[in-house]
Order: C-alpha cells, then sequence, then structure tokens
C-alpha cells in the first residue's frame, strides 16, 4: 500500500544517505514513478553535495507485459507483480517534467544497450 511505499523510500533516502556521507558513489535501485520521489533523491544530493542523475529506464507497455509474464511462468521472481500491478503503475506514473529531464537519461530497455554510449552521455550532463 502507499504507507509501505513511503517507508521503503524514505528507507532507501536513508541507507543511500549512509552510503554517500562514507564516500561511496551510489545508485538508487527504485522506480520512482512520482515527481515527489524523485525529488527527495535529488534533495539529498543536493544537500550532501553530490552529483544528481536519473536513469530513466523504460520501454514500451506490451514489452513489460510480455517480461512479467515470462518471470511469473518462470516461478524464479520474488515480486509479486502481475499485469494488474504493471497497469495500475504505468497508469499512475508521473512523466519527467523539463527539469527534471535535462538532469536525465533515457534508456530504452527493448534496445540493445550501448554502455559506452551511455556513459559518455552520463558524463556529458555530470
Amino acid at each position: 500500500g502507499a504507507q509501505a511505499g513511503r517507508a521503503t523510500y524514505a528507507r532507501l533516502a536513508a541507507l543511500a544517505g549512509s552510503a554517500l556521507r562514507a564516500g561511496w558513489p551510489t545508485i538508487v535501485d527504485a522506480a520512482c514513478l512520482h515527481r515527489s520521489q524523485r525529488d527527495a533523491y535529488r534533495a539529498l544530493a543536493t544537500t550532501l553535495g553530490v552529483p544528481f542523475t536519473i536513469l530513466d529506464c523504460d520501454a514500451p507497455l506490451p514489452v513489460l507485459h510480455r517480461r512479467v509474464a515470462a518471470r511469473r511462468a518462470r516461478g524464479d521472481d520474488p515480486s509479486e507483480a502481475d499485469a494488474s500491478v504493471l497497469d495500475r503503475l504505468a497508469a499512475s506514473r508521473e512523466p519527467l517534467a523539463a527539469d527534471e529531464r535535462a538532469s536525465a537519461i533515457a534508456v530504452c530497455t527493448d534496445e540493445p544497450l550501448d554502455a559506452d554510449g551511455l556513459a559518455a552521455r552520463w558524463m556529458a550532463i555530470r
């Protein structure tokens, strides 16, 4: 539910803050479908004086449906997500605003990944 989601994001922010304060480069692997979630991590980075980048991973909804179905069929994924969860999350997703896109790298995950190109794009926006 919403309360569990807030608690999860708060815990991730606390862990990220601890790692950053210890001097570790840190990646928070979370969907951050809402602006407020992304803003919390941006504020943390700003407070600590570290670079902040959004890696905006996306794929067409039919591709995501196939992936979820395949994971569920294998039975080896701890996620409880199914097609209905995917549809609910997709409907509630808040797209990146213009100011967020300025510090974001879009990655279409149904295309081959060019790791060198991704790294170059990341260095260019820092």
